[in-house]
């Protein structure tokens, strides 16, 4: 008898455990201006990182850079993959881009509009080279995601025989390999 009693509340006890925190996360969700946090980067890091990529490549006929996972694929990167160098350099470019934009127009990046967003990162290109870092990580890591292979490019998984000079024209647009 003292088995039975014992196996209910074991059951009872895991049940109410599971529960909790499934109604934590609908509570949770519910509250809404909360933004996620990234593994490397803060929220706000993570946000401000998402407009920069989305500047570069908005959302078109193709997907966005942030459709594409990117700002969350260098987010990983800077946790997992970089140097310590290479991650001081990389969050040296996010302040840097935050502070051409209040120096331009008083106000943070994620407040302008997109042609704002725009001239800010344009006006990177004679510091250092932020620019060429923010820009080339953004397409590096676009063109070789899913998304952006699938459908910004000329997917084939199995491509047929090799054509070595073949008119632009006869495929019409870059491919991914």
């Amino acid at each position: 008898m003292k088995r039975r009693s014992a196996l209910k509340h074991t059951a009872l006890l895991t049940a109410c455990g599971f529960s909790a925190g499934t109604i934590a996360t609908f509570v949770s969700s519910c509250s809404g201006a909360a933004l996620p946090e990234g593994l490397y980067l803060s929220a706000q890091q993570l946000n401000l990182l998402g407009l920069v990529v989305d500047t570069f490549l908005p959302k078109t006929e193709t997907p966005s850079a942030t459709e594409a996972g990117v700002h969350t694929f260098l987010d990983q990167a800077l946790n997992s993959a970089m140097t310590e160098e290479e991650k001081e350099t990389f969050m040296k470019s996010l302040e840097v881009v935050q502070n051409q934009s209040r120096t331009k127009y008083n106000k943070d990046f994620e407040k302008l509009n997109s042609e704002e967003r725009e001239a800010v990162l344009l006006s990177l290109q004679d510091i250092e080279n932020y620019f060429e870092l923010l820009q080339g990580a953004t397409l590096y890591v676009y063109y070789t995601s899913e998304k952006g292979a699938k459908d910004a490019l000329v997917y084939d998984p199995v491509p047929g025989r090799y054509i070595g000079c073949l008119p632009y024209e006869e495929v019409g647009k870059a491919w991914a390999l």
